[in-house]
């Protein structure tokens, strides 16, 4: 794919989140982590780290929302709404400036995270 990147253990991560489903379970060495739930998050459809690394866009299934997390302290610090169906992909743009999110609802929305660039 030109130019996709591999984030390392930031995909990984994504992985985990994906396999993790509506359980919330995580497995990792040191035991189950229940990280999805941790972070309120059920029904995951999809997952994208920005360009930098610092944040992680969710889809949801049923609240039909992106929720935004940021990676260094693993919160969740945006909630974006307005899909009436699922969330089945979520993108940045190449800056990280927009998200992008995709819904069975046939609807594309974009969302400006600009504020966030630069902190």
């Amino acid at each position: 794919m030109r130019g996709a990147k591999l984030l390392g253990i930031g995909a990984a991560i994504a992985i985990l989140l994906l396999a993790a489903g509506n359980s919330g379970q995580v497995g990792l060495s040191q035991g189950q982590i229940p990280l999805v739930r941790t972070l309120g998050l059920y029904g995951v459809t999809s997952v994208v780290f920005s360009p930098d690394g610092r944040y992680l866009a969710v889809g949801t299934a049923g609240g039909s929302s992106v929720q935004l997390i940021d990676t260094s302290r693993w919160q969740v610090i945006r909630t974006f709404e307005g899909h009436t169906d699922d969330v089945r992909s979520v993108a940045f743009s190449p800056d990280g400036r927009l998200l992008a999110s995709g819904s069975g609802d046939e609807t594309i929305k974009l969302w400006d995270i600009s504020d966030l660039v630069g902190r």
